[in-house]
């Protein structure tokens, strides 16, 4: 149970060529296999789930770490995760069905949970995968009887829509 990090200089440094600069061993919670990953790409952390535990790592940093603060998000055996564009950590569980975590302002220690089951829509509980879909706006649910999908605006990614001709100033 436990993460490693490489760290790869840029290959234009070495002659084009891939070489390790260092290997470092990251203990997870627990000491608990890695089962899934999501890259957050606005503060450069990577979020990790273990069957029980929760945990980020910063870039600058070589230790996992786990929110100080879950409201709503129940214990329960994880099966899967992604982030979606709005930067929430969605994990699916082998029974309590999917929870989407929200940071509270831009703490990454305090976050707040829905809880989505069977009763909003799930075709199961239990989740055997999941994936966020940023141009249609779904996340999608795999069960062990079939696929869930669920369809929200703010999921979407609306970069796509920008352009660069886009007044600067907008007046209503």
């Amino acid at each position: 149970g436990s993460l490693d990090k490489f760290i790869i200089p840029p290959p234009a440094k070495n002659g084009g060529r891939l070489l390790m600069k260092e290997k470092k061993n990251i203990p997870t919670p627990e000491n608990r296999s890695p089962l899934d990953f999501a890259f957050d790409k606005d503060d450069g952390s990577l979020w990790m789930i273990t069957m029980g535990n929760l945990a980020y790592m910063e870039e600058d940093r070589d230790t996992l770490v786990q929110p100080s603060s879950t409201k709503g998000l129940i214990g329960a055996e994880y099966s899967s995760m992604d982030r979606d564009v709005q930067g929430n950590i969605w994990l699916g569980t082998t029974d309590k069905g999917a929870f989407r975590l929200a940071k509270k302002g831009k703490s990454k220690d305090t976050l707040s949970a829905n809880h989505f089951t069977t009763s909003e829509g799930l075709l199961s509980d239990q989740i055997n995968d999941m994936a966020i879909d940023p141009v249609l706006g779904m996340a999608w649910f795999a069960h062990e009887g079939g696929v869930t999908r669920y369809t929200r605006n703010d999921l979407k990614n609306a970069e796509k829509f920008m352009t660069s001709n886009t007044p600067a100033e907008v007046k209503a």
